[in-house]
């Protein structure tokens, strides 16, 4: 599977735009149109975020992006170094139950889930995760 755009940093909260501009740059050179390119800055950011936050416990952090290209799919691959956590094990929030009543957290996620095709986890043979964040048939044809 031909990548499409890397991006490797020690990151923090202040580096988000700077994601979100790799994000569209690269949506941008695969042609994808403005919604999809909103879903998957989106997705991406909120996936950042957490691993910031609760993996990183708000310190700076090793991320990698890698966007790739497999026919009309794109795949966004998330790496950290942090804890080995398994977000696609976390239930979906009760959204029946009134926002204000309902317990802190699980929104993101919900919002990621929401915004893509597939959601994958891996835990990484030296530790860490890799967060895989499909788009099925977003891609012009090649």
């Amino acid at each position: 599977m031909p990548v499409v755009a890397t991006l490797s940093l020690v990151a923090q909260a202040a580096d988000l735009g700077q994601v979100r501009q790799f994000i569209e740059g690269a949506t941008e050179m695969l042609g994808l149109d403005s919604e999809t390119t909103a879903h998957m800055r989106m997705a991406v950011d909120e996936a950042v975020t957490n691993v910031l936050e609760h993996g990183y416990h708000n310190q700076p952090g090793r991320l990698e992006l890698n966007i790739c290209r497999e026919q009309t799919d794109v795949i966004i691959y998330l790496s950290d170094e942090a804890p080995v956590f398994d977000p696609t094990q976390v239930p979906p929030p009760d959204l029946s139950i009134p926002a204000p009543l309902r317990p802190p957290g699980g929104m993101g996620l919900h919002f990621i889930r929401q915004a893509l095709d597939e959601l994958q986890h891996e835990a990484l043979p030296d530790g860490g995760n890799r967060l895989i964040m499909i788009w099925r048939n977003v891609a012009p044809e090649a």
